[in-house]
């Protein structure tokens, strides 16, 4: 591939051996994409995998509930009976935040290349939550330059981080799907995002309000709810980067 080609993927030697449904490949381009198009492949990927997704799902939230509980038995414990914050307990709480964070962050990642695995109609299992370490330093990167320059944004009247979210979101995915080098990936996704900003607004949109109506299912609804709403975004990334077709979802 012609290293002129400006929307080409960026390539990378390979480093070990790597499943395909753990990193994409072929030409990253800029596809107009439409919300109904993304909306009615992800649901029906959402409704042909629902078990796997919900079970996804189920553990990323016990997980977390889990993590939150043992956080606040231990700080609990070091505040003492008055429950009184304590140079212990409070040094605790500083870095058990940090260490939550990162597995959050660890689990996400294998929670989005098992969404991709499956809009990809390859091989996907619940054990693809627990690969995510590979890219876990870059993506911790690229979220915290991206969370930066948002708000940043939003602290300038608003709409500068609106328009960030719009122009550069996918780089989350890239460095991730296609690793990409964190700086990198900026370039690229607004490579993605061009002409596509309308459609991702609305996308976004569509997904705060199936996130609602989970919520309002008695809250057990967002257990489907939810990955119902990150396969759209997984959805938009791989359509509007020509990685799959709009209509079929066929990979390209």
């Amino acid at each position: 591939m012609s290293n002129d080609n400006p929307y080409a993927s960026p390539s990378f030697s390979t480093e070990s051996p790597i499943s395909p449904f753990q990193i994409g490949s072929g030409e990253i381009r800029n596809i107009k994409a439409e919300i109904g198009d993304i909306f009615n492949y992800s649901l029906k990927v959402w409704k042909e995998n629902l078990g796997i997704l919900i079970g996804a799902t189920l553990i990323v939230f016990g997980l977390a509930f889990g993590l939150a509980f043992f956080e606040g038995f231990v700080e609990s414990m070091l505040k003492g009976i008055d429950q009184r914050s304590t140079a212990a307990s409070s040094i605790f709480a500083f870095f058990s935040s940090i260490l939550s964070n990162v597995f959050q962050s660890f689990v996400a990642i294998g929670n989005l290349q098992l969404m991709l695995a499956l809009l990809r109609r390859q091989p996907a299992s619940i054990g693809m939550l627990f690969s995510g370490g590979e890219r876990l330093l870059p993506t911790i990167g690229v979220s915290i330059l991206l969370g930066l320059a948002i708000v940043m944004g939003f602290l300038l009247l608003i709409i500068p981080g609106i328009i960030v979210i719009l122009f550069y979101w996918p780089a989350y995915y890239l460095v991730i799907d296609r690793r990409t080098p964190v700086m990198q990936s900026f370039a690229v996704a607004r490579i993605i995002t061009k002409g596509n900003e309308v459609t991702f607004f609305v996308m976004g949109l569509l997904a705060a309000a199936i996130f609602f109506v989970g919520v309002l299912a008695l809250c057990v609804g967002i257990f489907a709810a939810q990955p119902l709403a990150l396969l759209m975004f997984a959805c938009a990334y791989l359509m509007m980067s020509g990685q799959i077709d709009t209509r079929t979802g066929q990979v390209l």
